[in-house]
């Protein structure tokens, strides 16, 4: 993505980005595989006694996140709440630049710079009779 901005000058990766989330289905192996990045989430949607129940198999890469806000802070940037804002958000240690509310996407340059990773949370689940 990176690259492709660069050389086609379509839009500013500096400062844009993405979150995504990915599953992979292997009906024959009854298996399912998520990667996710950012607050995409994810659920699947669980029957129990004839009832429907959605359950999240993601969890938000948020900067309050104890490994996540380890990362940020020791790679010289800081997580700050503002004023009458509800998410905690990354910024460039001592500047009001890129105020991201997670801790993980793909592009956000700037973010990256400091701490913000593109590195998916990968999970491996079962494909079992209570999923619909």
């Amino acid at each position: 993505m990176v690259e492709y901005c660069s050389k086609t000058n379509e839009f500013d990766c500096a400062l844009s980005g993405s979150t995504a989330t990915m599953a992979v289905i292997d009906n024959l192996k009854k298996k399912v595989w998520v990667g996710h990045v950012g607050d995409s989430k994810s659920i699947i949607c669980l029957q129990e006694t004839g009832k429907h129940k959605a359950k999240e198999v993601t969890i938000d890469h948020k900067p309050t996140l104890p490994m996540e806000k380890k990362r940020i802070l020791s790679m010289g940037g800081e997580v700050r709440l503002l004023e009458g804002d509800v998410p905690h958000r990354v910024f460039v240690k001592g500047r009001a630049f890129p105020g991201l509310a997670m801790s993980r996407a793909c592009g956000d340059l700037i973010a990256n710079s400091v701490g913000v990773s593109c590195e998916p949370d990968i999970a491996e689940f079962e494909v079992n009779s209570t999923w619909d």
